[in-house]
């Protein structure tokens, strides 16, 4: 702050008083006295108490009179800072970097401080690309505009551990190539690459154009994406070799790699020694070794250069088949192997890879069962998993657990040799021994045959005479004594010893309709009459045909409906169906016909039974 003495009659006994006091001050360092005109001395105190340029405007003057205060007329505000601001940046952070500074009306000004001041957006927070930033200091603003990176916080990014990357190396009068490199890296397209920046390495200005016998080194930067970041042990190469690594800020990292210009330019390649490990010599599953090759470069000033693997990389010789590769028979067999430089190409010879030695598989067991043994049943009979077979298919079979046979396995990749091993074989043979025996179920009279032979997982045919009982009409085979499951001879088969249950339906009439009356399609009986209430007429009628009079599955019922089954077949099949007077879908009153189905031979046969349905 400013202080003033003012000169004059009035105060000059109080301005001696002071003055006395302010040489004091100032001989201790407490204050530093100068004239400022003629009517004032200016005083400045030291230790924050008054300073010639804080501005303050609530001074007043010690000696009695009054001065105006001192009026805030702008203030400016000087942003220095350097590091990358990002949207999540804290804005009082800026503070650090930024100068404001208070100017007066009375020709004065300094520098406020941080605390003194606020900082605000228009938004209420830093924005990208730019943001501007205003500085309100009492009742006075400024403004300046920082560069804001829209940059997203990826939890847990996914690390980069390598990168391959492949530059044009440095030829003899060549300008040097800035453009962006091919790249690869251990996830592909998890980092961009930067253009190239070439310096000759022994720190020379950078030529126009690359010069014989000088070293130059390509550098780059690579920048991860988003959701990426380079390891602390990123590694990388360019043109196979290893580079430099620098710079690693996990966002950025940056690459180099120095490289010979070729000395002139190239007319041929050519081969000078042959690797260590002859072409012929690979077998399945083998590293391809390119180990001692040598080849000659040839140049168009007659001169050339011998270059080994390990300096293929710096004058970009390509290997149509890459050092390292492991060899598949199947697919690298009869390859020929080649090295290029730019349009120029040699051929080292033709990759032989020889199969490996095959591998059988572990040992194991076939556990087979013949449905139908005949006599003289050979290995062949068996079938063996894919690539494997039987090296005496001839053998003839016995039963018997822990039989061993050779089989030979062959790789279906082509890959491996052919190799002989065992297979245990377990062995079951099934004779036709199984027993069918069908059960009259109650009925009075057993059926003719009563049992029968039958073979394993075979079909069968119904006993010729079917069994009869008082009161009651025969109704099939079923598989057990409650006639849950039909028995249909058409279908199901034998697996085993077996009984099958007749199936009565009492109270009913049996008609049975022979082979003689269908062949002629007149059946030999009048119209019958069931009735609803059972009075003077039976309520249920059996109508049959003997089924091994007919082709198996051939025999087919129906009858046409009414009411709500209008338009719809009642059907059934096998040797009888049961005509019911209370069954709705067919018992309206009146006359019905009941067509029967069947086929003799393979000859279709159709014929009609009539029938009345009274109360």
């Amino acid at each position: 702050m400013k202080m003033l003495v003012r000169k004059g009659k009035n105060n000059t006994t109080r301005c001696l008083l002071l003055t006395t006091l302010l040489f004091i001050f100032c001989a201790v360092g407490a204050i530093s006295l100068f004239f400022s005109c003629e009517n004032h001395w200016i005083i400045k105190l030291t230790e924050h108490m008054v300073c010639e340029v804080c501005g303050n405007a609530n001074i007043r003057c010690i000696c009695g009179s009054e001065e105006p205060a001192a009026e805030l007329t702008h203030i400016t505000a000087d942003y220095t800072g350097t590091e990358t601001i990002y949207t999540f940046t804290i804005l009082d952070s800026l503070k650090d970097d930024l100068t404001v500074r208070a100017f007066f009306d009375n020709d004065t000004n300094r520098n406020v401080d941080a605390e003194d001041y606020t900082l605000s957006t228009p938004t209420g927070s830093l924005t990208a690309p730019s943001s501007i930033v205003t500085v309100t200091y009492g009742e006075k603003t400024a403004t300046f505009t920082v560069e804001v990176s829209d940059l997203t916080i990826i939890e847990n990014p996914a690390p980069i551990t390598s990168a391959a990357i492949t530059v044009t190396p440095p030829l003899w009068n060549a300008s040097p190539d800035a453009t962006s490199p091919d790249a690869t890296a251990s996830v592909a397209g998890n980092f961009s690459v930067g253009d190239i920046t070439w310096t000759r390495t022994d720190g020379e200005p950078m030529d126009d154009l690359f010069q014989i016998g000088i070293n130059y080194t390509a550098m780059m930067t690579l920048t991860a994406n988003v959701d990426h970041v380079f390891h602390e042990d990123f590694t990388a190469t360019i043109n196979g070799g290893a580079a430099a690594v620098a710079n690693n800020t996990g966002a950025t990292v940056t690459v180099s790699r120095s490289f010979e210009t070729d000395e002139a330019n190239v007319i041929g390649i050519s081969i000078k020694t042959q690797p260590e490990k002859a072409l012929n010599s690979y077998i399945h599953g083998d590293t391809f070794d390119l180990s001692g090759i040598e080849v000659t470069i040839s140049y168009a000033d007659s001169s050339t250069k011998d270059v080994t693997l390990d300096d293929f990389g710096d004058i970009s010789i390509t290997v149509s088949l890459p050092n390292g590769t492991t060899l598949s028979r199947s697919d690298h067999n009869n390859t020929l192997v080649s090295v290029e430089r730019g349009d120029y190409k040699a051929d080292v010879g033709t990759l032989t890879v020889a199969q490996a030695a095959g591998d059988f598989g572990s040992p194991f067991e076939i556990d087979f069962t013949f449905i139908t043994f005949i006599a003289g049943s050979t290995l062949s009979d068996i079938t063996l998993p894919p690539g494997y077979e039987w090296v005496a298919p001839d053998t003839i079979l016995t039963a018997g657990e822990n039989q061993t046979f050779e089989a030979e396995y062959t790789d279906p990749s082509g890959n491996y040799n052919p190799v002989i091993g065992y297979i245990t074989v377990n062995l079951t043979l099934y004779i036709h021994d199984y027993t069918v025996t069908f059960d009259a179920n109650s009925g009075d009279t057993e059926a003719a045959p009563s049992s029968i032979t039958a073979d394993h997982n075979s079909t069968i045919e119904p006993p010729l005479t079917e069994p009869t009982k008082t009161g009651s009409g025969f109704y099939g085979w079923y598989k057990e004594p409650d006639c849950i499951n039909r028995w249909d001879f058409a279908v199901d088969k034998v697996t085993g010893d077996m009984t099958l249950y007749a199936s009565w339906v009492e109270n009913t009439i049996v008609v049975t309709v022979n082979i003689e009356d269908i062949i002629s399609g007149d059946p030999q009986f009048d119209r019958f009459t069931i009735s609803r209430t059972g009075a003077g007429h039976e309520d249920k009628v059996t109508v049959s045909v003997n089924e091994g009079d007919y082709d198996p599955g051939s025999i087919g019922w129906s009858i046409a409906g009414v009411g709500a089954h209008a338009g719809t077949a009642i059907t059934g099949t096998g040797g009888q169906f049961i005509l019911d007077a209370n069954d709705q879908r067919y018992n309206s009153l009146g006359n019905h016909i009941l067509s029967l189905e069947v086929k003799i031979d393979g000859i279709t046969y159709q014929t009609n039974i009539h029938f009345t349905i009274i109360e």
